[in-house]
């Protein structure tokens, strides 16, 4: 039921967001971002641009606004492009999984908000420390322009409107499919070996969910998240934490959790960012699929910091 209440706002906030753009309010605090991040990381205006964008639209979305400059864009700076692309949501999800979670976690929205603005200089330094800039490559580009998408705010809403029915459906099919097919793969290992994938990635996660701050006794539940998260997508991660009532985890460790999660990192994810970027440069299709699974090793790390930056401000 849940699954169903939620999942609608994406056609108000997708019809909501083309609206700000139409009438220039998002590109403003885009370019705002944007010129944060380049004097803070010293990269280019059409990385800084990218990944300010990523705050507020897609993974594929972000790359297509600077689609001219991704030919000639140095290779950390690419990756550092991907890397963002995972590592923070777009703000219409932002909006789904704020009501979500609103029950168990204090000032959800807020919490999400300040979750996503924190992912983009997280996944600029993750990226960074994975490949290091070149400081003999050449620099591409200049601050690129949010070109006009609408001739009036009522084509706004539409379009909008019809964009978010489009990403809605395409959300409950890859909910349906990954699920599905991530359930099959359980019904075939653990037979053989008694593990599932779930719990193979949390415990994985482990280590990383008590570096965050979590105590060594809730560790194992949010590190069971945070492989949820990885294996299907972020989306089951929230449902779950939504479901469960608030039992389990402490306050604390939903907070840490919550950021955690905000963040595209998941197989699904990697797929639909590659492909759409080997679209828009396909002179660059083998570089692009070679660092897709860096990214997400990176956006992981990065999405983690984020989780670790909270655990570290909040006394427990």
């Amino acid at each position: 039921m849940l699954f169903f209440q939620a999942l609608p706002l994406i056609l108000v906030v997708g019809a909501l967001s083309a609206l700000l753009y139409h009438w220039r309010i998002l590109p403003l605090v885009v370019r705002g971002l944007s010129v944060l991040l380049r004097r803070a990381f010293g990269i280019s205006g059409a990385c800084g641009f990218s990944v300010a964008a990523n705050v507020f639209v897609g993974s594929v979305e972000a790359p297509l606004l600077i689609r001219s400059w991704l030919a000639t864009m140095p290779r950390a700076e690419l990756f550092a492009v991907m890397v963002a692309g995972l590592a923070t949501i777009s703000g219409n999800m932002l909006v789904v999984y704020a009501t979500i979670i609103a029950p168990v976690v204090p000032d959800a929205a807020g919490q999400l908000l300040a979750a996503s603005l924190v992912g983009a200089p997280a996944s600029i330094l993750a990226a960074m420390l994975m490949i290091p800039p070149d400081p003999a490559a050449a620099v591409a580009g200049g601050e690129p322009e949010m070109p006009p998408l609408y001739d009036s705010s009522m084509e706004a809403i539409v379009r909008g409107t019809a964009d978010g029915l489009q990403l809605l459906l395409g959300i409950m099919a890859s909910l349906i499919v990954f699920v599905a097919l991530v359930a099959l793969l359980d019904m075939i290992l653990q037979p053989l070996t008694g593990l599932t994938l779930r719990g193979i990635a949390g415990w994985l996660m482990w280590p990383l969910a008590f570096a965050m701050g979590i105590p060594a006794a809730e560790a194992a539940t949010v590190a069971s998240s945070l492989g949820v998260k990885l294996v299907v997508n972020e989306f089951v991660s929230y449902l779950e934490l939504a479901t469960s009532g608030g039992a389990g985890p402490s306050e604390r460790s939903r907070v840490i959790l919550t950021w955690a999660l905000c963040g595209f990192t998941n197989f699904a994810s990697v797929g639909i960012m590659v492909g759409g970027m080997s679209l828009m440069c396909p002179e660059r299709r083998g570089e692009i699929v070679r660092l897709g699974l860096p990214a997400l090793a990176a956006g992981t790390i990065a999405c983690c910091m984020m989780g670790a930056t909270v655990g570290l401000l909040s006394p427990g």
